[in-house]
């Protein structure tokens, strides 16, 4: 007779380790106003979309289940767009956020911050130079168009007056200003998405 082949042994599978438990999370809700401080100067002359400055959080904001930013808590805002304006007030500098860095880890941020109403504005470089050539070129020629029409001084002093008046409309409509938020400045970040932050301690 042939011999029964042995029967094997179960295996018993080896404990799974337990996996240590994730740090708890609060939440900070989109519409959330936070103050940030700027750390460099940012200028419509020479800012570009997409560049990007360092801020820090001015005051802690505190949002649900226990999540809070601190105070010194690190954002990054980058340039979304940047407008040279035609009268002081089009002007206009817009900031997106792209991070927060909290206790040490660094979150995405969708979030938005108008810095327009902040801006220290001036009137462009080299504006001027340009405005006094519109209002002498327009003087001169309207000097030329008064003694054609007129034929003696008092026409071609009329006609001065009004090309000059039409070079000055003319300088007035082409100028261009700029503004700087200035190292320092204090710009208002909204959230417009939650963020999940993970409460330690």
């Amino acid at each position: 007779p042939v011999a029964a082949a042995p029967t094997p042994e179960p295996v018993t599978p080896a404990p799974t380790p337990a996996e240590a438990p994730g740090p708890r999370r609060g939440r900070i809700a989109a519409g959330t106003g936070i103050a940030v401080t700027t750390g460099d100067q940012v200028c419509t002359l020479n800012g570009r979309p997409g560049d990007k400055i360092v801020a820090r959080v001015s005051a802690d904001i505190v949002g649900a289940d226990g999540a809070v930013i601190p105070a010194g808590s690190t954002a990054v805002l980058e340039v979304a767009s940047v407008t040279r304006g035609e009268t002081p007030e089009g002007a206009t500098l817009v900031f997106r956020v792209r991070t927060l860095d909290v206790g040490g880890e660094s979150y995405s941020v969708v979030g938005r911050a108008d810095a327009s109403q902040d801006l220290a504005r001036t009137r462009a470089p080299g504006a001027s130079s340009s405005d006094r050539k519109k209002v002498i070129g327009g003087a001169i020629a309207g000097a030329i168009l008064g003694q054609v029409m007129g034929k003696d001084t008092k026409s071609t002093i009329i006609g001065a007056a009004a090309g000059a008046a039409t070079g000055a409309v003319a300088a007035k409509v082409t100028a261009k200003y700029d503004g700087c938020l200035p190292a320092g400045s204090t710009v208002r970040v909204v959230l417009e998405e939650p963020v999940s932050i993970a409460i330690r301690g």
